[in-house]
């Protein structure tokens, strides 16, 4: 025991020896405070700061199968990692721990059609709600074994079950499970929350199966102009939780379309914001921001709703649809007296949702267009108009 004790006390001691060395170091090569406190490592504070630290040993515990933040980023296997339960609960809905949530669920169902009709009134396709699954979900058997044999989430189950018969929402997970086994490479980032641009592929297809019930005169994106590129980047979004995106790579997937499209982009009242084609991403969901497509296969103003997951889908429907309105989908369904403004004034041919399965339980997808959705009775407001 004393061996131990006086090993601790040593490898301590060298900490705090290398730590002011290490900071003062980093300080004079970095950018210099000039504020009043002076230059940073002054402060004692900084000076035996030790979050240098931090990324070697997150690269160590990542090695052993350990994660320094669990409540963020779960090791899996073969390199696998996964968002944890910090994130919408995501592993304790996954195990099946939290409660059944049926009449929720139902009301969401009930939602959907409300503002369907809402769509078709104005001489619209409809509107149509699509579920991207978890990277959880699409390859569950690389997950750490207590996870990956635990019971499945009873809430997400009676969700996606709805999507058989109902016209408004699309299960996008089957499709893609479907094809995994086949892909040259995985269909998400081995180190990110993401699907990748050909996992997006797949997850378009099953988008299109469901509108294309609606409407069998659309034209859809061809396997046959499509062509994917592969390239090494560095770690995504869950190494960046353990500090190692530096240490360990990731394989990034890139689609080309043809015919290429210019894309001319801008704001609602019609200010620029820049002009591309298909190559383009857009990342900004918190303003509303208008596509124009020279080349997509139909002419026809689609209101999508989206988050992270729609980056990958972007250049797919930017080929698809000629004018396509971008918003994150969280702002305008808390408010539907906001969805109705932009559905009366932009008069969308359809509406896309396309959210996450791990955010796919919100409340607010329970709410719709008349005045006794959730959000208004409980600020006990109505829609004007």
């Amino acid at each position: 025991m004393k061996k131990y004790i006086n090993i601790f006390l040593l490898a301590s001691f060298i900490g705090l020896s290398i730590a002011p060395i290490v900071n003062i170091s980093n300080d004079i090569r970095g950018p210099k405070d000039l504020s009043q406190q002076g230059i940073s490592w002054f402060n004692r504070s900084n000076l035996f700061n030790m979050d240098f630290t931090l990324p070697y040993l997150g690269y160590i515990y990542y090695r052993l199968g350990l994660s320094i933040s669990p409540e963020n980023t779960m090791i899996g296997k073969d390199g696998w990692l996964f968002l944890g339960d910090r994130h919408a609960y995501v592993i304790s809905e996954l195990r099946g721990q939290k409660p059944f949530k049926r009449k929720k669920i139902e009301g969401f169902a009930n939602a959907r059609s409300r503002w369907d009709q809402m769509i078709k009134e104005q001489g619209g396709i409809g509107y149509f709600v699509s579920v991207a699954p978890n990277s959880h979900t699409i390859y569950r058997e690389m997950m750490p074994e207590w996870a990956a044999k635990a019971n499945t989430s009873p809430n997400i189950n009676y969700l996606l079950h709805q999507a058989k018969d109902d016209k408004t929402l699309a299960d996008l997970s089957e499709l893609i499970i479907s094809h995994k086994n086949s892909s040259p490479t995985p269909l998400y980032y081995k180190t990110d929350t993401h699907w990748n641009e050909l996992g997006a592929w797949y997850g378009y297809q099953a988008l299109k199966n469901k509108i294309s019930m609606a409407d069998p005169s659309l034209k859809w994106v061809e396997y046959s102009n499509i062509h994917f590129n592969y390239n090494e980047r560095n770690g995504g979004d869950l190494s960046r939780f353990l500090r190692i995106s530096p240490f360990i790579k990731d394989t990034e997937v890139a689609v080309e379309i043809k015919p290429n499209s210019k894309l001319h982009i801008t704001d609602w009242v019609g200010k620029t914001i820049r002009d591309s084609d298909l190559s383009d991403r857009q990342e900004n969901m918190t303003h509303e921001l208008i596509i124009n497509s020279s080349n997509a296969l139909n002419n026809k103003k689609v209101l999508w709703l989206r988050d992270s997951f729609g980056m990958a889908l972007y250049p797919y429907m930017n080929a698809t649809f000629s004018t396509i309105m971008q918003k994150h989908y969280k702002e305008v369904l808390e408010d539907p007296c906001q969805l109705k403004r932009v559905i009366r004034e932009f008069k969308p041919d359809l509406v896309i949702v396309t959210v996450v399965e791990r955010n796919s339980l919100s409340t607010f997808f329970g709410n719709y267009p008349e005045k006794n959705s959730v959000v208004l009775e409980q600020k006990q407001l109505s829609c004007k108009g």
